[in-house]
């Protein structure tokens, strides 16, 4: 199930954090990636993994799958792309 995936090359977001409250932060990533996939249709997985300064980490991705996590596994891929051109 990971055959025909890829990882975009030369894509680097920028993440800004902020604390919204006592135990809250809110992180934001900006992507540009409108040339990258003008010639892609499909579904995009968006994930990411936190770790904290003591190590911990959690998962985080639009989609899971039941079991553990899995970044490569198809539920993780709920973000619908339009065909180029789409509106």
């Amino acid at each position: 199930y990971r055959s025909g995936m890829r990882a975009l090359e030369g894509v680097s977001p920028e993440i800004k954090t902020k604390r919204t409250a006592r135990e809250t932060f809110e992180l934001t990533a900006t992507l540009d990636i409108a040339t990258l996939i003008a010639d892609m249709t499909g579904a995009l997985g968006l994930s990411v993994v936190i770790e904290e300064v003591e190590g911990t980490k959690s998962y985080w991705a639009i989609a899971h799958p039941e079991s553990v996590p899995d970044f490569h596994h198809a539920d993780c891929f709920a973000m619908r792309l339009p065909a180029f051109g789409d509106a």
